[in-house]
């Protein structure tokens, strides 16, 4: 199935994702022939940053993984469902690649609704909570991204996510954590990260929607 997605969207020659160019496999493993791309996943990035990262690396990083999103969702019909620091790689250039398509999924009549399966899918810290709680099971969307997303640039900006998420009676608990915003990034961006990660899917914006919001948020903040 990953194998499926990946020659689906590499028709599409979108530079910033890898182009898969074969399929292949013996008695125990499938092996799958793609681009190779140079550079850090952005948890080793950000292990390798002495101080805090830079407003204008975050702003880009955002920028560029919005416009991805909106490729996948809105041009190839896919979710992600695996957004998180070591899914994307950052090169010397700042380039943004996105890896990790195996919990990827198609969705329907550009509805943005599941269609292959209603099962959990993503890295527990990092996912929706419409799809960790079993909230509305089976109709999560295409903005379970975002909140991964929005979870994703927090832990840039801060090396720490919101939230603790574990297991407690085989039931998963997600505590939440006082915002911390001690490295002074612009109270816009700030919010609007916050927005991304929003608990109800309902408020949360699509990635088009982010994108104009953001790109909005640029123009009236441009001494930045």
């Amino acid at each position: 199935i990953f194998g499926l997605f990946l020659f689906d969207i590499s028709k599409r020659n979108n530079p910033n994702i890898p182009k898969l160019y074969n399929t292949f496999e013996d008695v125990s493993y499938r092996y799958l022939l793609t681009d190779y791309f140079e550079g850090q996943n952005l948890e080793q990035y950000i292990e390798s940053q002495k101080g805090n990262i830079e407003e204008k690396i975050i702003i880009h990083i955002l920028k560029e993984l919005l416009k991805i999103l909106i490729f996948l969702h809105d041009e190839c019909h896919v979710m992600h469902r695996n957004i998180k620091p070591n899914s994307i790689i950052i090169d010397k250039n700042n380039n943004i690649k996105l890896l990790g398509f195996h919990f990827a999924a198609y969705i329907k009549n550009k509805k943005r609704i599941l269609v292959s399966n209603n099962s959990f899918k993503g890295q527990i810290k990092y996912i929706a909570p419409e799809i960790l709680f079993g909230i509305q099971i089976g109709s999560y969307d295409t903005k379970c991204d975002i909140f991964s997303l929005g979870y994703t640039i927090y832990y840039l900006m801060n090396k720490e996510l919101p939230t603790e998420t574990k297991v407690m009676n085989a039931y998963f608990i997600r505590d939440n954590k006082p915002l911390k915003q001690k490295n002074n990034y612009s109270p816009w961006l700030v919010k609007f990260v916050e927005l991304l990660f929003t608990n109800d899917k309902t408020k949360r914006p699509t990635a088009s929607e982010a994108l104009k919001i953001f790109e909005n948020n640029l123009i009236n903040n441009q001494n930045i």
